[in-house]
């Protein structure tokens, strides 16, 4: 369990919910001492997760992601949330090389805004044809 990378994590995150919430109890039970239980629970990915001996998780989660899935109403709540906020003049969704190209992409070219609301690229360089 040590030595496994996803593992770690959530133990540290279902720890964490354990102390903070009175109502909630937490054993961990490492697989390479106490292989019956493997098994037993036919566990095919670590960490397997759960909850009142029902799978509730495998692999690595977060804080966040736990109490999303605890919390059922969590998702409603964020698009509620979502949807009280103004609309966004640009909206760059995902992350990595790509998103990081856009976002500059999009600051360098601005944005203005037609008569009508409608956005549209500052004019630039244009392609000739010959």
């Amino acid at each position: 369990m040590l030595s496994c990378h996803n593992c770690p994590d959530v133990v540290q995150a279902l720890n964490l919910m354990a102390i903070i919430n009175p109502c909630v109890s937490h054993t961990t039970i490492d697989g390479g001492m106490f292989q019956n239980e493997i098994t037993e629970r036919n566990v095919m990915g670590v960490p397997a997760v759960y909850l009142n001996d029902k799978e509730f998780g495998q692999g690595r989660m977060s804080l966040a992601e736990i109490g999303g899935k605890v919390d059922t109403n969590a998702e409603k709540r964020a698009a509620e949330e979502l949807n009280k906020r103004d609309a966004y003049k640009v909206l760059i969704v995902g992350s990595g090389p790509a998103g990081a190209a856009a976002a500059i992409y999009s600051a360098r070219k601005g944005i203005r805004h037609r008569p009508d609301g409608r956005a549209f690229r500052r004019s630039g360089a244009r392609h000739r044809r010959h």
